[in-house]
Formats: C-alpha cells, structure tokens, sequence
C-alpha cells in the first residue's frame, strides 16, 4: 500500500491501482486498501468503479470515514449530489475532527450548488488543517467559481506556497490571472504547471489559450496606436497642423511603435519556444498577426506622412474603412479567445 500512495502522490494512478490488485486478491483484504483503489478511480474519471470499491470498504469496515468520502466523490462524479452530501456528512459524524471529512463535504455542497455551505465546510476544514495544500487549492476553486478571483489567487498562491510543485494549482492560478488580463503571467504559470506534470492535457491547452490571449491584447494595443496616429494625421489638415504639431505627431507614432514592440518582446521572451507559433496557427489569430504588422506599419506612415487634402478624401475616407476593419477584426477575435480551463 506505502507504494501505490507513492505513485499517487506522483500523479501515476492507474500504476498505483495495479500495484494494488494482487492484494485485493487475497481473502484478507482491508478496506484501506480498497479505499486506495477507489481514490485512484475516481483520478482516473472512473466514478462508477470508485463507487463499488467504497462500497466494498464499508462493507468490510462499515465505520470507514475514508470509504465514505470516497463514496461522496463518486456519487457527486455520478450526478448523485443528494446522496453524496449524505455520504459526506457520514464521513464528518464519524470522524468530526478530520480536515479531509470537511473537504469532501465542501466538494459535495459545491457540486450542488450550495456554495454558503460549502464556503462553512472548507473554512472548517483549513482550521483543523491550515497547512494542507489541498484545502487552500479548494478554496481557491470555490471562490474562482463566484467570480472572486482576488481571493481565488490569494489561495492558489496559499497552496504553492505548501506545495511548489502542485501543478493543479499552478494551472488555476494561471486561470484566474488570464481572467484578469494578465495573460503573460497566466501563460507562465501555464508552462510552469506543465512542467511539474508533463501529462497534463489541460494545462498543455493553456499555455496555447495564453499565448494567443497575449497575441490579441499585442493587436489592441497597436489598433489603439494606429487609431491615435490616425486621429493626428487627419488633424492636420486644420489650422493645428503646423510644423510644430508635425513634430509632435513624429514623435508620438514612433514611439507608440518602441512601446508595442517593447511590449511585444517582454512578452513573447516569456513564452516557450514554439508556442506563439503554434497559437498563431488559427486562422483568425493569423488575421489578428496581420493587422498588427500592418498596424505598426501604419504607424509608422501616420507618423511622417502628409496630411489629406481633406477629411472627405478618397485616402481620408479609405484610411478610416480600413482602420474600421481592423478594429472589427480585433474586436472579433478578443471576444472569441476562450479562457483557460482550471482543474
């Protein structure tokens, strides 16, 4: 059994649920062991299976707290919500002083949308266990799910805290920064989840997910500038176009342009190699690459340019539609670039 919790502990559940089958054989199997089995089912989105391995436990040791939390998650995973605060709130009589008992209880409440007492349970649970990775990770998700993502980071970082590797919550805390629009630290937590479990799936489709955030917040950036050099070209066609303001429109166009390059570096150092490439494959996200070169291309000839005869002028009037366009794209593709999924 120490060896199967070892592999758990790496994330390896279906190795752990091998190691455990010759002992399940015997006639003198334990409920531990079974419960072993179960935690391992439900890791491996097997909630059915979990369920008859808890029951099996109580059967053997009907006063199993752990058989009856690994019932709670399975029933929960099954759409059984009802009876999995049940089997929840059995596992807290028995055992009133376990942090774990609570835990589940949060999960199940959570699961069926009672989130005032799933908040109860899982602010019960870091008080008889205010060390315990896992709870603070807990936290982190019900708060994530109320939209308060302050508190939600607050937590995850709690958790990284007591657990540096725990890469569920590195993933999450990446989430709720992307929520809040800081997608170069979202994509770097991203990568740092990956790196402590390669077989993350979900965190691997975040990184793509961050980098293609940054990407479209890169285009809004270079529109706003192209818009503002716009403004400036057509402005001086009026009485403010001197050569005084001429210089002043130089000056900013260039550097709007050095700070969205600025920007654009200080980003794209921080992804991994190949993974603006890869977000960049989607065609919408290559027509957001467009418009930003041909943004800051437009910069630079708003900047120096002469002004429009008129406003009404067939560039005047080609410049604007075009700047529209571009606004439309980036418009588009900001509000269809989902966020990134937590564990």
């Amino acid at each position: 059994m120490a060896k199967a919790g070892n592999l758990m502990d790496l994330g390896r559940y279906a190795a752990a649920r091998e190691t455990l089958a010759p002992l399940l054989a015997r006639p003198t199997s334990n409920a531990q062991a079974w419960c072993l089995v179960g935690s391992c089912e439900i890791r491996l989105n097997e909630p059915q299976r979990a369920l008859r391995a808890a029951e099996y436990a109580l059967t053997l040791d009907p006063d199993s707290e752990w058989a009856h939390r690994v019932r709670s998650a399975s029933l929960l995973r099954l759409g059984r919500r009802r009876e999995s605060i049940e089997a929840a709130l059995e596992a807290v009589r028995m055992h009133p002083r376990s942090s774990y008992g609570y835990a589940c209880l949060a999960e199940a409440y959570a699961g069926n949308n009672q989130t005032a007492k799933a908040r109860g349970a899982i602010d019960e649970a870091l008080r008889l266990a205010p060390f315990q990775a896992e709870h603070h990770f807990q936290a982190g998700v019900l708060s994530q799910r109320l939209a308060r993502y302050a508190d939600a980071e607050a937590a995850y970082r709690r958790a990284l805290e007591l657990d540096p590797g725990f890469a569920a919550a590195r993933n999450n805390l990446g989430v709720v920064a992307l929520k809040q629009g800081r997608s170069v630290e979202a994509t770097g937590h991203f990568v740092g989840s990956v790196r402590a479990d390669p077989t993350s799936h979900l965190a691997s489709g975040n990184v793509v997910v961050g980098a293609r955030a940054f990407l479209v917040k890169l285009s809004r950036l270079t529109v706003a500038a192209l818009t503002l050099g716009v403004v400036l070209w057509l402005v001086s066609q009026t009485a403010l176009g001197g050569p005084a303001f001429r210089v002043v429109r130089a000056m900013v166009g260039i550097g709007s342009v050095l700070a969205v390059l600025l920007i654009g570096r200080r980003g794209a150092r921080s992804l991994p190699a190949g993974v603006a490439r890869q977000a960049a494959k989607s065609p919408r996200l290559a027509a957001v690459l467009l418009v930003t070169l041909g943004g800051l291309v437009g910069c630079l000839y708003f900047a120096v340019a002469p002004a429009p005869p008129s406003m009404h002028s067939v560039p005047g009037l080609t410049v604007l539609r075009l700047l529209g366009l571009a606004n439309v794209v980036v418009f588009i593709s900001n509000a269809r670039t989902r966020s990134g999924r937590g564990g």
